[in-house]
């Protein structure tokens, strides 16, 4: 309904301020519980129908899930390139020589790095599969230890289309 689209802006905002006061520990310590992002949409809007307010609420669980999917493909993506830039023999699989090149970008030592490798090296073959390798970044994207590329990450408001490029917050019909 274009009532609704005419919401959306308002709406993604409740949601990234709830989802923002979950991450922030203080009402833990003050004994207040939050309300849920479905709670917070029928306090500001108190004459909705319920089918309105689960438009929205599907409208949300849409996007993110959108965005989740096209940030995993973002990854699959970087991961390929990293895996063919560290394969410098072009075998498709990765060396330990290879494999330590990593380090730079983890900050991991390569003793560090080569422990890894082994961890992973089920056969002690000296090579690791492409398949092992998106393993092995997965986990240390896991551990916050592979530094993402800047491009990587999705602004919500862009990837819902209420904003465009270098625009700051101006209101945009969505």
């Amino acid at each position: 309904p274009k009532d609704l689209a005419l919401r959306r802006r308002d709406v993604l905002n409740l949601y990234k301020e709830i989802e923002q006061k979950k991450m922030d520990t203080r009402h833990v310590a003050l004994r207040v519980s939050l309300p849920t992002f479905e709670e917070a949409l029928r306090l500001y809007y108190p004459k909705d129908s319920k089918e309105k307010i689960g438009l929205l609420i599907k409208w949300i669980n849409d996007l993110l899930a959108a965005k989740e999917a096209t940030q995993e493909a973002r990854t699959r993506e970087a991961d390929a390139a990293l895996i063919l830039q560290l394969d410098a023999d072009g075998s498709n699989t990765i060396s330990i020589a290879e494999f330590c090149e990593l380090s730079k970008r983890t900050g991991l030592s390569k003793a560090n790095m080569r422990a890894r490798f082994r961890d992973k090296d089920f056969g002690n073959a000296g090579i690791l599969s492409v398949e092992q390798m998106r393993e092995v970044l997965q986990e240390l994207r896991a551990e916050q230890r592979l530094r993402p590329n800047k491009n990587e990450s999705l602004d919500l408001e862009s990837f819902a289309g209420l904003r465009g490029a270098g625009d700051l917050g101006a209101d945009t019909p969505g």
